[in-house]
């Protein structure tokens, strides 16, 4: 597989090089032609279809950037497995340009702007809700793209006009029904808490998941007794803990990324505030890297499916793909690489169904129809808005064991 990095470098080879490369190529070329005029089928490749990505390579997000690069990757394999996209009888291999945005509005903005000034049609990204809004602002009112998204922010997009040509790959994370609702109803069953505490990023995502959180334990009769939210730089959590601590809850809802978590749980076991159940969504097991087994209840919503589960049936494949190419079993934290893995296998699918790459109402329309594709990893459907759609899951760790359960689809 062929990927482009974000790269500027500026490179020209001598001139008797080119010449010598030309006539070599013009000699590759005749004799291909010559050995493939079979009255066959065509199947040569041509030209590529490029996906323009924005993710973070670097920044507080890297970690979940690594596990969306790594998705993509694995869905270009397959998509590549045979030669590409077969368009009038001739593959078209897909192929992936990645600039890094650095977990910055301002970097998602340039990526995005960047992909626009290369002629990208299809994009994956921005990914962050912190950044979306800016970077979206760029092809929010044209038709001549299709966005495929994991943000929160994308969905009030959803299902309008400006959101007329945006996919959103993760299932709602707002409403009564979304992740965040259900991630409320999962800690109350599990934990009937009485007392929760809460500490979120001052950040777009915050400000999704406070309301929804407050009003589901609330409904269930759980008491908020601590609810504060800290700038997304903040890694001194001590002052918080204090005087969270001092409100005696029972369970806490904490940051939503490791980079976040996992200092915060860390902290939280060096002051001895170990007694209350941890949580939130978006986070993995690895937020208890460096708690010395101290936090013993903690719990975490996965935002697609989860990878690290070797009991997972419908994940084998994956993970055997994943092992094989990069050595290593997919971590906790591996359940965002699903937020591209599928989508793009469904793309290339929806490309070759309608026949062509410029027609994209027709392939957006088409995305919204398939139902299997190769190498598929999850139940994810997309419906004639653009949202996806597939069961939740939840995981438990309970005294050094991970258990994981599934909710009834939104």
């Amino acid at each position: 597989m062929r990927r482009n990095k974000d790269r500027e470098v500026s490179w020209r080879a001598p001139r008797k090089r080119m010449r010598m490369w030309t006539v070599l190529l013009a000699v590759v070329a005749v004799l291909a032609a010559a050995c493939g005029d079979d009255g066959g089928e065509a199947n040569e490749p041509s030209s590529a279809i490029v996906l323009g990505a924005t993710f973070p390579l670097t920044g507080p997000a890297a970690t979940l950037g690594r596990e969306w690069d790594r998705g993509i990757e694995l869905a270009l394999d397959v998509v590549n497995a045979d030669g590409g996209v077969m368009i009038d009888g001739v593959y078209h291999p897909m192929e992936v340009n990645v600039i890094d945005d650095e977990t910055t509005a301002a970097g998602a903005q340039r990526g995005v702007q960047q992909h626009l000034d290369d002629g990208r049609t299809f994009y994956l990204g921005p990914v962050s809700s912190s950044s979306f809004d800016t970077a979206y602002g760029v092809l929010r009112d044209r038709d001549d793209r299709i966005v495929i998204t994991p943000a929160t922010a994308a969905e009030k997009y959803i299902g309008t006009p400006e959101g007329h040509m945006l996919f959103r790959t993760q299932s709602s994370s707002a409403g009564e029904d979304g992740g965040y609702a259900q991630f409320a109803r999962a800690v109350v069953a599990e934990y009937a808490p009485t007392r929760v505490a809460m500490l979120v990023p001052q950040d777009p995502t915050g400000d999704t998941q406070v309301p929804i959180w407050t009003q589901g334990f609330e409904d269930a009769g759980v008491e908020i007794v601590y609810s504060e939210r800290f700038a997304p730089d903040t890694r001194d959590f001590a002052p918080y803990i204090s005087a969270m601590r001092g409100t005696n809850p029972d369970f806490v809802v904490g940051p939503y990324l490791d980079s976040m978590m996992g200092p915060f749980l860390s902290q939280a076991a060096q002051l001895d505030f170990t007694e209350a159940a941890f949580g939130s969504a978006g986070v993995s097991a690895a937020s208890l890297a460096e708690t010395d087994g101290a936090i013993t209840d903690f719990t975490w919503m996965i935002i697609t499916r989860a990878v690290d589960n070797p009991d997972d049936r419908a994940l084998a494949a994956y993970r055997e793909a994943y092992f094989a190419k990069y050595g290593e079993d997919p971590p906790s934290i591996g359940y965002f690489a699903l937020s591209f893995y599928d989508p793009i296998i469904m793309l290339a699918e929806a490309i070759e169904t309608v026949g062509a790459v410029d027609d994209l109402e027709a392939i957006a329309t088409e995305l919204t129809r398939i139902d299997t594709w190769p190498s598929q990893a999850m139940d994810i459907e997309f419906d004639e808005d653009g949202m996806a759609h597939y069961t939740y899951q939840q995981a438990f760790y309970k005294d050094g064991e991970i258990v994981f359960r599934e909710f009834t689809r939104n």
